[in-house]
């Protein structure tokens, strides 16, 4: 399985991507994370679940799979390494950014 895709949501369990090529839940995914056009992170997971969006929805809807990290490192680790790159400001990534400082 070879695809591109884009993060929508991240926690220290997985990941949800964003994407209409969507893999059968089971399968064992390596991933390529590029954080900042410079740092690349590479982890393992597996397809959990999955989130199909009709195509006349998807300039709505964003559609895509849930991975669940195979190992608590590599958990900890891509989150870090999420938060800690830059965001465009959208509003999203701050409510996000202001949630973890709360919890921290």
């Amino acid at each position: 399985f070879n695809s591109t895709g884009f993060i929508g949501d991240a926690s220290t369990g997985g990941l949800f991507v964003e994407t209409p090529h969507i893999p059968p839940v089971g399968t064992r995914l390596h991933v390529m994370l590029e954080l900042d056009g410079k740092r690349k992170v590479h982890l393992e997971g597996v397809v959990s679940r999955h989130k199909p969006v009709p195509i006349a929805l998807r300039g709505v809807e964003k559609g895509g799979f849930g991975l669940r990290f195979l190992t608590l490192d590599q958990a900890k680790d891509a989150v870090t390494r999420w938060l800690a790159a830059p965001f465009p400001g959208e509003v999203r990534h701050a409510r996000r950014i202001t949630q973890i400082d709360q919890v921290s």
